[in-house]
């Protein structure tokens, strides 16, 4: 150190390994690509000694939380120490303290940063270990999410709820069953394409990754009912409708469902009805209990009874969890 108003020399540049440099390492360090070499050694006058180094190139390992993929926010700490001394020879609070000189605001400047198409730089912290002995840098990354929330998250939603129109292809157009594989298999290959992008942790596995088994599990399920409606549809017409099926068909859910037009009165319907109040026609604004040969129940009415059923059910299930599926995943971006 020396008085700078003696020669107004505030610093001055020697040469590499004029001044011993500690050996400093990123204990998360998992690829040294270009290793840390001193080029040049800066002293101040108040006995300060900085170490520049060339282009180092090193790649850091960092716990991923997944679970709200694609608008996840990540926060990695790199621990920066020195290898084979402690806290005895060589402690964080001076590094520090040059930090606070060159970092005043605790943060990394982000000057040379050249971005990512992927992520994006949150904040920046520059702190020292409890223990003395290293330097933490924390980052804050948040992923860009509109190229994934298009390409993987769009579409299996919109697979999830195509698959509800396979109940209302009719069974005689051959193409049911075919239809409930084609979106199965679709499902799965989403399912595979995010596989592909995240990483492999049972930690935190992500809601899109749960949506997307559990649309799998239900579309498989419409599968196998569309193989019992064709079953029902090709009952050999020989054999009876069972009473209770026939039962079913004089409710109104038949009507509701659409199994079956709801009758209408013709105008000498309501003459009669005026007329006469004991003729077999229904009260007012009530459907017609009487099965007449149009309401016939026959096993092809009866697959698309059990059609109509399936698809009521089937789409309240699934309507409900992309809906609970898409709050949770878009409050998250918020």
């Amino acid at each position: 150190a020396w008085n700078e108003t003696d020669n107004n020399l505030t610093q001055f540049h020697v040469a590499a390994g004029t001044f011993w440099v500690p050996d400093i390492v990123g204990k998360e360090v998992t690829e040294e690509l270009n290793a840390f070499e001193v080029k040049e050694q800066n002293i101040w006058s108040d006995g300060r000694v900085a170490a520049k180094s060339s282009l180092v190139n090193w790649k850091f390992a960092c716990g991923f939380n997944v679970k709200y993929f694609p608008f996840d926010e990540q926060k990695c700490t790199l621990t920066f120490t020195v290898w084979y001394k402690t806290s005895d020879h060589v402690t964080a609070p001076y590094y520090i303290g040059i930090n606070q000189i060159i970092f005043p605001d605790g943060s990394l400047p982000l000057n040379d940063y050249s971005g990512n198409d992927q992520w994006s730089i949150v904040a920046t912290e520059i702190l020292g270990s409890p223990d003395g002995e290293s330097v933490l840098l924390t980052m804050t990354i948040k992923r860009r999410d509109r190229y994934f929330f298009n390409v993987i998250v769009l579409p299996t939603v919109i697979l999830a709820l195509l698959s509800i129109l396979t109940f209302l292809l009719p069974v005689e157009s051959g193409e049911k069953v075919s239809l409930a594989v084609t979106i199965l298999l679709s499902q799965i290959v989403s399912l595979l394409v995010l596989n592909d992008i995240l990483p492999s942790s049972s930690l935190f596995f992500p809601v899109l990754g749960s949506f997307a088994m559990t649309t799998i599990i239900l579309i498989a399920i419409s599968v196998i009912l569309a193989i019992i409606a064709i079953n029902v549809h090709n009952v050999d017409p020989i054999v009876e409708v069972p009473k209770l099926i026939n039962e079913l068909f004089q409710s109104r859910f038949v009507y509701i469902v659409g199994v079956v037009p709801a009758p209408r009165r013709t105008s000498s319907e309501y003459q009669n009805s005026s007329s006469d109040m004991k003729c077999g026609v229904e009260e007012a604004g009530q459907p017609i209990t009487s099965v007449d040969e149009s309401v016939k129940v026959t096993w092809p009415k009866v697959a698309v009874l059990v059609d109509r059923f399936a698809m009521v059910v089937y789409a309240t299930i699934m309507i409900t969890i992309t809906i609970k599926f898409l709050v949770d995943l878009i409050s998250r971006q918020n």
